[in-house]
């Protein structure tokens, strides 16, 4: 996605990278997130054009990686198993990492109990995963990157992938 930066110097562009779920899954059943893990700004000077391709091509190859990696964190959310006295408190534990407010709190917890989706009826990592993201895509956009990294973060650790 490309967008400008507001706060940054003037005229400067980036790019940034959101995860969307495997295209050849039913995407309606999917979680969905975003971080600005990779991305690049460059001033808007006229030596942009010559730049760009070489800071595209970069970003590509730290995708590729990236994407690498999500699907190893898939994995490793899917194998985790969960009681829901381990999913409460990694609830309170998102809370206290800036993931949400304690206002979503029951929507989460809904959204774990009966989730609305058959596909995440198992009780891991993954459906609570998606509980969260379920929760989070009725707020506030500017600040989905920073609580899906938080999140990220906090079941990363849970199920070992954390160095």
């Amino acid at each position: 996605m490309f967008d400008r930066e507001p706060n940054a110097l003037k005229g400067a562009r980036s790019v940034r990278r959101g995860e969307q779920p495997d295209p050849s899954q039913d995407l309606a059943l999917l979680p969905y997130s975003f971080s600005g893990e990779i991305k690049f700004t460059r001033k808007h000077t006229r030596f942009i054009v010559s730049d760009l391709s070489q800071l595209v091509s970069r970003s590509i190859g730290l995708l590729l990686a990236k994407w690498h990696d999500q699907d190893k964190r898939i994995g490793a959310y899917q194998e985790a198993t969960l009681t829901d006295i381990e999913a409460h408190d990694l609830v309170i534990r998102a809370t206290d990492v800036g993931v949400c407010s304690n206002r979503l709190i029951p929507p989460v917890l809904h959204e774990w109990r009966e989730p609305r989706h058959d596909t995440f009826e198992a009780r891991n990592v993954w459906s609570l995963f998606n509980a969260f993201t379920e929760s989070l895509k009725d707020g506030n956009l500017a600040e989905l990157p920073k609580r899906t990294e938080a999140l990220h973060g906090l079941l990363d650790t849970h199920v070992g992938l954390s160095a």
